[in-house]
């Protein structure tokens, strides 16, 4: 199914971050060793490590056009400054009746590049706090 970019989109206080190209979501789990002396296998006494699921962890990354536009690069320049509240990051379906989710991340990574005769463009990392919330469209 064909995507438009829309279904992972970072906010700050509600506002969309302007420029927003792509995003992507990097979630994981640490892997959390419990082998013991019993975990060989009674046949061949070969051990083989055993682990459990511990705590979830994250990250969310955006790509933009680094716009001048006070909700652009702007906006994410006063995140990096103040860290005072998360960006909310969304993703999901858009359609009535359908989930998406809302995560709080914070700011942990801003990068702005700017070419010869190319617009400006940017990068940003939001390091995953607390878990996601499941909702539903409802507009």
């Amino acid at each position: 199914m064909a995507r438009d970019g829309k279904f992972i989109l970072v906010k700050v206080e509600g506002v969309a971050v302007l420029g927003q190209t792509s995003g992507s979501l990097d979630y994981s789990v640490d892997m959390l060793e419990v082998t013991d002396k019993l975990s060989k296998d009674p046949v061949t006494g070969i051990t083989h490590k055993e682990y459990i699921a511990g705590d979830r962890d994250g990250t969310i990354s955006i790509d933009f056009n680094s716009k001048d536009d006070p909700n652009g690069f702007p906006l994410l320049f006063d995140m990096y400054e103040n860290q005072t509240v998360p960006a909310t990051i969304v993703y999901g379906s858009d359609k009535l009746g359908e989930k998406f989710y809302e995560q709080d991340g914070w700011l942990s990574n801003l990068t702005r590049t700017a070419g010869q005769n190319a617009i400006e463009t940017g990068s940003a990392t939001f390091q995953k706090s607390g878990a996601p919330v499941e909702k539903t469209v409802t507009v």
